[in-house]
């Protein structure tokens, strides 16, 4: 009788207050948590002083209690998500802070890299003191914590190193082949047990004309239309309101400003059981794609359950206009298959899978001059992992904000949204975002 109604939430709800639920009826109130994020109807704002400037990186802690951000006056603050306060101003790095990651399992520790090699670790529960510190010969463009050891992957110039936080220097290194090449993305997968790299390639790639062939194959396959809701904030008094409206056939696929000539990626993927250092001159090891695009850590994201990878990718090196958002399989029997895709014509900042990874976010940065319509600006789209391989688009996220107020105007006119990032916590049902406009905004239901 359970399994019976183990897929209606209501009764789900209803029946949590009794007695211990089966695995599916908890999932069916997790998946429901996930599609109400998925339609935020509410949100609100946290602004720094106008000196700190663009907001470039954004991190939630594990426990989901802290945000981290980044910004152009070289230092991180560290946010409240709860009372939505600043509790720590991490400051000290010479250049821009390009990377922070905090540790899975201790979240009062936080790791700091910038544009000028210096990496830092500090301590959260010690009035931000400074744990350890280390430099690197070229700009720190990537970290990661591994999930139980105090280890830290840095990804800087053409070397990926390992540094433990106890020690003065890294412990272990790879270097890529070329010295032309660099290492730009390092990640632990959530249990350790494996590492992707992203590395900026000397010479581009063609795309695999068999992998391309079967994302347009999967691109048309999309239905005609569709059910979409669409969010404008309205950034005087971050009031939201939600319409409905029906999407275009595939061919319309989301406009917004196109990148130049796409500097291109590999990414692969390494086995990390035994703690094996990845030997990054295998360059044609383990490749999930190629031709993938992204600025930072947030451009590439990795599912709870480490069983996906999302990233933006390029069919071709000449074709800047032809991206497409795809979820890959890190599965051994399907490693790099690709699952999911979608086409877009925007400049992608940001992916970020939703805690159960039945939904994806992604960032866009649409810069718009006063001549334009100012009134609603795009920072974002979210996606629903779909049960015939495509991706729907279910929400449109806009900046709405009065066009009468010059001074308003002047500032939203040229927004880019440089990072957003999905709470990991359903209960909060947050999604953050950043501007180069400096500042902190929040989506929740």
């Amino acid at each position: 009788m359970m399994d019976l109604y183990s897929s209606n939430v209501t009764w789900c709800l209803s029946r949590r207050q009794y007695s211990r639920l089966s695995k599916t009826a908890y999932n069916t109130i997790q998946q429901y948590g996930v599609r109400q994020i998925a339609h935020a109807r509410r949100a609100f704002s946290y602004k720094f002083s106008s000196s700190v400037g663009s907001t470039y990186f954004l991190v939630f802690s594990a426990d989901g209690e802290k945000l981290a951000s980044s910004h152009a006056d070289h230092t991180v603050r560290v946010s409240d998500v709860n009372s939505n306060l600043c509790l720590h101003v991490l400051s000290g790095h010479p250049r821009t802070v390009w990377s922070a990651a905090f540790h899975p399992s201790d979240s009062c520790l936080i790791a700091t890299g910038c544009l000028n090699g210096v990496v830092k670790v500090w301590d959260l529960n010690k009035d931000c003191k400074l744990v350890s510190k280390t430099s690197c010969d070229s700009n720190v463009t990537s970290l990661a914590f591994h999930p139980s050891e105090r280890v830290l992957l840095i990804a800087a110039g053409n070397q990926l190193l390992f540094w433990s936080c106890n020690e003065s220097k890294p412990f272990a290194k790879s270097n890529v082949t070329s010295f032309y090449e660099r290492v730009r993305l390092a990640k632990f997968g959530p249990h350790g047990n494996f590492i992707i790299t992203g590395i900026l390639q000397a010479e581009h790639e063609e795309f695999c004309k068999e992998t391309y062939e079967a994302i347009c194959h999967q691109n048309q396959a999309q239905s005609l239309t569709c059910r979409t809701s669409v969010i404008h904030v309205n950034t005087h008094n971050m009031e939201t309101c939600v319409e409905h409206v029906e999407d275009r056939s595939p061919e319309d696929q989301l406009s917004i400003s196109i990148l130049n000539r796409p500097e291109l990626h590999r990414l692969q993927y390494w086995d990390f059981t035994h703690f094996t250092i990845p030997s990054l001159q295998k360059t044609s090891n383990n490749i999930i794609t190629s031709n993938c695009k992204f600025l930072n850590n947030l451009g590439v994201d990795i599912s709870s359950d480490g069983r996906f990878l999302c990233a933006a990718v390029f069919p071709s090196a000449n074709d800047a206009e032809s991206c497409y958002i795809c979820v890959f399989s890190l599965e051994q029997m399907k490693l790099g298959e690709c699952l999911y895709s979608k086409g877009v014509k925007q400049s992608v900042m940001t992916i970020c899978f939703s805690p159960l990874h039945s939904h994806l976010i992604v960032g866009v940065s649409h810069g718009i001059s006063l001549s334009e319509d100012v009134a609603a600006k795009v920072v974002g789209h979210i996606f629903k992992l779909g049960s015939k391989k495509n991706l729907s688009r279910v929400m449109t996220l806009k900046l709405q904000f009065d066009v009468k107020s010059i001074s308003e105007s002047r500032i939203f006119s040229g927004a880019n949204v440089n990072a957003v990032s999905w709470h990991p916590m359903i209960k909060y049902g947050l999604i953050a975002f950043g501007t180069n406009k400096g500042g902190v905004h929040y989506l929740h239901v």
